[in-house]
């Protein structure tokens, strides 16, 4: 079944490079994705379990994102230009500092009382252009995260678009990742592990967090995992995902 599932996708990354995206509409049509939502609108946000998928067009107001959920979740990308800033197409959990609401009553929270952060996400992404597998987190000064108490940011890199470099080579919990800081995106500290190992089946996020040397203090506000697109075509299929927070 996996199989046969990996094959149609293939099927749509060549739709989108060659159609508008409502070719890809067709695909979806199958019977493994016929009762799933699927949503096109910039910035649309739609539920998936207890997380939130989001067309994140930051970068490119003229880019093609398309959101689903179902059994499977993920999304398609058509970006033909490329961008000084990437796309992100996601999934988050948490309270993203843009978003009004959190998709759990665990976070945000102080980085000193969370206990156990990990993520599990097995996903496959069939993609042509410049792009990367990223785990995002927002760190915070203030609980209610919103953009003006953003304190820092930390990637997580599983794929990168290029070897990367000027970084420190670190160990955490057993795998190897290129380390550097540099300045984020929300104009913040960005703290950059590029992945150099296959990608573990699990993640400790706490260790990531406390590598760093943050403050205590401060606040998780929210985890999201996705692909940072500068240009190209692409799907990303999540089979499954699960992050698991907890508190004293």
């Amino acid at each position: 079944m996996w199989e046969w599932v990996v094959r149609s996708l293939v099927l749509i990354v060549l739709a989108l490079a060659f159609t508008s995206t409502l070719t890809p509409y067709l695909f979806f049509s199958a019977p493994h994705v016929t009762d799933d939502i699927i949503d096109c609108r910039d910035w649309a946000r739609i539920s998936w379990n207890s997380y939130l998928l989001e067309n994140n067009v930051w970068g490119d107001k003229g880019v093609e994102i398309c959101s689903f959920n179902g059994d499977l979740a993920g999304w398609f990308w058509r970006k033909p230009f490329p961008s000084s800033h990437p796309i992100y197409p996601e999934i988050i959990y948490g309270k993203k500092p843009w978003l009004r609401h959190s998709t759990t009553n665990i976070l945000p929270m102080r980085i000193r009382e969370l206990l156990s952060l990990t993520m599990k996400v097995n996903y496959t992404t069939i993609a042509r252009g410049k792009y990367n597998v990223l785990i995002d987190i927002w760190i915070t000064c203030d609980k209610k995260a919103d953009p003006e108490s953003i304190t820092a940011e930390i990637g997580i890199y599983l794929k990168l678009h290029e070897p990367p470099h000027d970084c420190e080579l670190v160990e955490i919990d057993g795998h190897h990742y290129c380390y550097r800081v540099t300045q984020g995106g929300a104009g913040s500290r960005l703290y950059q592990f590029m992945l150099l190992d296959p990608p573990p089946e699990r993640l400790d996020l706490v260790k990531f967090i406390r590598f760093t040397g943050l403050d205590r203090d401060l606040y998780v506000a929210s985890v999201e995992f996705g692909n940072e697109v500068w240009w190209g075509y692409g799907v990303t299929i999540i089979k499954y995902f699960n992050v698991t927070a907890i508190d004293p």
